[in-house]
């Protein structure tokens, strides 16, 4: 009911329009509904609008829509509510008209605009001019996709995995590199078991060819369900396969348990370096750090153990280690992905306040198949970036090598030495792989005392070829290590042990400086597709490596066969060379 005792209903049509007033006719095809007959109520401050159907399917009577009054009394029709319209006049008429001057005008808040013409006609229903007017619509229902309704962390959110307490990242960094220290230990403690035979190679073999499928099956994983879930699915996968191993029902099982414990094991070394990248967002050099130590000094450790332990515990003790190690992630580690908490945070605040647009910003990009995900991103993209960018292609192959040198030195060139030359015993010829171990040690504070005197140095400009000088260390360390490895047969033991010392520290720089090297090059949408065309090419050499690396030195020995590595490892010391003059230029990058 209006001001002057009137009652709005629906279905009824509006009085005519007082003398003396213009009325609007709207040729427009929005919702295909036009709206005419614009009349001001006499003494009433309501609007009233009635719309008649355009087409030919509808009849020359009006059809009057039911009405809604608003809040800021404009009575505007049903099927148009969510939508207004604010009308720009171009006429070249009198700026006192009624259409261009008193107009009370709702207007739209939206981005879609339409020019329609506007009939403006007399009060005898004489057409007067046509003017253009520019309708923007937008449908409020588009409110979710506000920013006002997005939830994002807060500065001090103690929930945000980059706030957490510092007890609690270094509590979550050392549970995370015990677990690829528990993988890349499980790879190497079945070898140097006599007999060596075709089988015990195999085993080192399929649990590193297990680990070319980490990066397409956990790689999607952890961006549709987090980190927590997936690393639990790899830890409990790895476990329960080593049963049937530790059963030693036939070698067949055993080996078909060796892959699919790499395989399980593989999604660690995918995740762990992303968890590190969430509680500590500028550490590329501490992943490349962390996970390159624990992988080599995991595969140094294992054959000491292994020999040890026995044959009959090797695969008992994996299982304990990781069994351990899958209760305490369960128990104590918790989900570190920011994306699955915001989504979590989201919905708790739906729940709470009722705002139901409410919603993180991973929620709003369009849902994709994981196996669709699979390929494009750890498939097809890293055999792409690998063929194409010189940059990736050269720091893989010299990483690639250098972990094929570390495993020929302690799956062959180690044992070969103390076992068949000096004629020790398989558990005393274990010892000297000690000294790789300790130089993986040495290498990596080595390389951490060097990145943190650099920022010192350079505390506002990190550049990607800061840390090429230490690759370029360990690359001229390696040759000359190897060939005093291989011509000391003829002296003291110890001679040889130091070498192995040097091994370490040429290895894991050259590793460590080589990761950290591509986390710079490569941006955060290129960087995970790079690094697994790096772990896939390296995890297929590594495989390959006990299949010949026997039969190398039996017919070389082992001083021509450390020589044949050290030639190798000298041709890789043009990598870093080339890189530090011709980097830029291979990235396609100006300084």
């Amino acid at each position: 009911m209006d001001q002057n005792g009137r009652t709005i209903s629906a279905g009824m049509a509006p009085e005519p329009a007082e003398p003396g007033l213009s009325s609007l006719m709207f040729a427009t095809d929005v919702e295909s509904i036009a709206m005419s007959h614009y009349q001001p109520s006499i003494g009433a401050s309501e609007t009233v609008y009635s719309a008649s159907l355009m087409g030919s399917m509808m009849s020359s009577s009006d059809l009057y829509l039911p009405c809604h009054v608003n809040d800021d009394e404009t009575a505007i029709p049903k099927s148009v509510r969510t939508t207004t319209t604010t009308i720009q006049s171009h006429s070249q008429h009198d700026k006192e008209d009624e259409f261009s001057s008193r107009e009370k005008k709702p207007t739209f808040n939206g981005n879609m605009s339409r020019d329609v013409a506007v009939d403006v006609v007399d009060d005898g229903g004489h057409m007067k001019e046509t003017s253009q007017a520019t309708i923007q619509t937008t449908d409020h229902h588009d409110d979710r996709h506000s920013s006002n309704n997005i939830v994002d962390w807060d500065a001090h959110d103690p929930e945000y995995p980059r706030n957490w307490s510092q007890t609690r990242k270094v509590f979550t960094a050392i549970a995370s590199s015990a677990m690829i220290l528990a993988v890349s230990f499980g790879s190497t403690i079945t070898a140097n078991h006599p007999p060596i035979d075709l089988v015990t190679n195999l085993t080192v073999s399929l649990w590193l060819a297990g680990f070319c499928l980490g990066p397409v099956t956990f790689g999607p994983l952890s961006q549709k369900h987090g980190h927590r879930l997936p690393t639990l699915i790899s830890l409990l996968g790895l476990s329960v396969f080593q049963i049937p191993a530790a059963l030693g029902t036939n070698p067949q099982a055993s080996l078909v348990s060796q892959f699919l414990s790499g395989a399980f094991g593989s999604g660690v070394l995918v995740l762990i370096p992303t968890i590190l990248d969430e509680i500590c967002p500028k550490s590329l050099i501490q992943k490349a750090i962390v996970s390159g130590m624990c992988i080599n000094l995991g595969a140094v450790l294992g054959p000491v153990a292994g020999v040890h332990t026995g044959p009959l515990w090797t695969s008992w003790t994996v299982f304990i280690v990781t069994s351990s190690l899958f209760v305490l992630h369960l128990l104590i580690t918790p989900e570190t992905s920011s994306r699955i908490l915001l989504r979590r945070k989201a919905k708790q605040l739906r729940l709470q306040t009722g705002n139901w647009a409410l919603h993180a910003r991973s929620e709003e990009e369009t849902p994709i198949k994981v196996w669709r995900l699979a390929f494009h991103v750890y498939i097809a993209k890293p055999t792409l970036l690998f063929l194409t960018e010189p940059t990736l292609f050269f720091v893989t192959v010299h990483i690639l090598i250098t972990y094929a040198i570390l495993y020929l030195v302690i799956l062959t060139a180690f044992p070969t030495a103390f076992i068949a030359q000096r004629g020790w015993s398989s558990q005393t010829a274990s010892l000297p792989l000690i000294s790789i171990a300790l130089g993986v040690i040495l290498g990596c504070a080595l390389f951490c005392l060097f990145v943190k005197t650099d920022r010192k140095r350079r505390p506002t400009h990190a550049e990607a070829k800061s840390v090429l000088p230490m690759m370029l260390l360990g690359a001229v360390m390696l040759p000359i290590s190897l060939l005093w490895f291989g011509w000391s047969m003829n002296v003291h033991w110890a001679s040889q042990t130091v070498a192995g010392f040097f091994v370490g520290v040429g290895v894991i720089l050259v590793f460590v400086a080589g990761t950290g090297y591509l986390y710079h090059v490569f941006d955060d949408q290129r960087v995970n597709s790079a690094i697994a065309a790096h772990l896939v090419v390296r995890s297929l050499v590594g495989a390959s490596v006990p299949l010949w690396a026997g039969r190398l030195f039996d017919q070389l020995s082992v001083q021509w066969a450390s020589s044949a590595m050290a030639l190798v490892c000298a041709v890789m010391i043009l990598v870093p060379v080339v890189l530090m003059n011709l980097g830029l230029r291979l990235r396609g990058r100006r300084n």
